[in-house]
């Protein structure tokens, strides 16, 4: 379920961002780059930790939550200062106030809460046991944004990424998501397939075009061609009739597995925050802010 919420959120943000200017060059690096600068920027606005505002985020401490070099976080914030996304303020960078109260962002931030509010609901509604509430709290739905954001960021930090290309690893992930969409959705087979050693079969996982990957992601067809192909030259995926699956091989080995409970582990904590918070995690539909979303299609309109 973390896996679509995080998909849907990526997907949310290309979107928003090529709304913002269409003429704007959108890559996978940037769009995570700018999340890691709205999470703090939003934060900063919404939800400080300490009482006080936050001026955003510095160049070194988005490096390090990310595992990427100096050079490579400055280069992509200098990008999204340039493209007028972001500003400097001192040694931080946050989102400009005039992006960060726009339409299009305030609608994407209310997205972001809204798809992590659909997987608590989804995991309550495939049976697992969800935290005690707070009743004594009054759930904030700013703190839900900051949790959201930072769940959506969760796939691209160190101990789940790695050193791995991130366009690689999202084209992954959507080829994933598509292959076990019929499972993840469905309670009897979900709760069939929920252990770690009980990955759907070849049998079971829906094969899905490289087309209709770049359609789902907001990417332009070569783009997602070329990284299937880099995929499959490394075994990772496979060509079926009917477009590409994992191959059972890549999700019986140790690193999927890995990710694999590290996005588990991640999503309970962010139910754990939530609950911590006053979210009523055993009535979650209460808490929409607009309403449920639907997980990103593979085919057809997205919103």
């Amino acid at each position: 379920m973390a896996t679509e919420m995080q998909f849907g959120a990526l997907v949310d943000t290309n979107i928003t961002l090529r709304s913002l200017d269409d003429a704007r060059p959108i890559t996978i690096d940037r769009i995570v780059f700018f999340v890691v600068v709205l999470c703090e920027t939003a934060r900063g606005e919404a939800v400080p930790a300490d009482g006080g505002e936050r001026d955003g985020v510095s160049i070194n401490a988005a490096a390090a939550s990310l595992g990427r070099s100096f050079e490579t976080a400055r280069r992509h914030v200098n990008g999204l200062i340039a493209d007028g996304l972001c500003e400097r303020v001192g040694r931080a960078v946050r989102v400009r106030p005039d992006v960060l109260a726009s339409d299009p962002v305030q609608r994407l931030l209310t997205r972001f809460h809204d798809r992590l509010v659909r997987m608590v609901y989804e995991l309550g509604r495939l049976g697992v046991t969800p935290p005690a509430s707070r009743p004594d709290a009054a759930y904030d739905p700013a703190h839900g944004i900051g949790i959201a954001l930072g769940l959506a960021l969760s796939p691209f930090e160190p101990e789940c990424a790695g050193r791995a290309s991130w366009n690689e690893m999202v084209v992954l992930n959507a080829i994933i998501s598509a292959n076990i969409r019929a499972v993840t959705f469905d309670r009897e087979m979900a709760q069939h397939y929920a252990g770690i050693d009980d990955a759907p079969p070849d049998a079971v996982r829906r094969p899905v075009t490289a087309a209709s990957v770049a359609q789902a992601l907001n990417l332009p067809y070569p783009t997602v061609r070329r990284h299937i192909g880099a995929l499959a030259a490394a075994s990772l995926v496979k060509r079926r009739e009917g477009g590409y699956v994992v191959a059972q091989a890549t999700v019986e080995t140790e690193a999927f597995v890995h990710m694999g409970l590290v996005s588990a582990r991640n999503a309970m904590t962010a139910v754990e925050r939530l609950a911590r918070a006053g979210f009523d995690v055993e009535r979650p539909a209460r808490h929409y802010l607009v309403a449920p979303i639907d997980p990103i299609p593979f085919a057809g309109r997205r919103w």
